[in-house]
């Protein structure tokens, strides 16, 4: 999928549904193209359509899985340590750590699944990572994650966090659903 033109891919995805409406990897594209668009409603319907036809397509598991983290993070987690005992995958590992985070679990279980993650996207490692020290009070140890993600390039969360860790302004972000988006592209592929 083309992660810049969002809109693009959409439509190329809807273009093949058109002549092959039974294709799972077009409606798994389209899905996460919905959680990419922050219609996390919308990807876990289309996601379903993409499991109907395939059971067993991982794409689509894991977006349906993704965009319940939005709704139902506890569900969310559910579905990642489902899917983790049927394939290693980092994306699921990742997955399962961030929907641990969310719904409040140990920092050390949210390490311990991001430790699965080598060799995956590091960027976005470090920064759940980070999110997870914070959490538990070890804004040090945070502080040090925030900054390991800012090697791997621009991370306007992780700017945010090391600002307020400081006690400084945080620079002008995005918008949280900006964010949220880059967490999903991560997340997803």
């Amino acid at each position: 999928m083309l992660k810049h033109d969002v809109d693009g891919a959409a439509r190329a995805y809807r273009d093949i549904l058109k002549s092959n409406p039974k294709s799972p990897a077009a409606w798994a594209g389209l899905a996460q193209v919905e959680l990419m668009k922050g219609r996390p409603g919308g990807a876990t319907q289309v996601a379903e359509a993409a499991l109907k036809l395939d059971p067993g397509n991982h794409d689509g598991q894991i977006i349906r899985a993704a965009a319940l983290i939005y709704t139902d993070p506890a569900r969310a987690l559910d579905e990642f340590e489902r899917l983790g005992q049927k394939v290693f995958s980092p994306s699921v590992s990742f997955g399962k750590a961030w929907a641990l985070h969310l719904t409040g679990a140990a920092y050390g279980k949210v390490l311990q699944a991001l430790d699965e993650c080598d060799e995956w996207d590091d960027q976005a490692v470090a920064v759940l990572r980070g999110e997870s020290l914070l959490a538990a009070g070890k804004e040090e140890k945070a502080m040090t994650e925030y900054l390991r993600a800012l090697e791997f390039g621009d991370e306007a969360q992780s700017q945010e966090r090391l600002a307020e860790l400081r006690g400084e302004q945080p620079p002008p972000s995005s918008s949280s659903s900006h964010r949220a988006l880059a967490e999903v592209v991560w997340l997803v592929r």
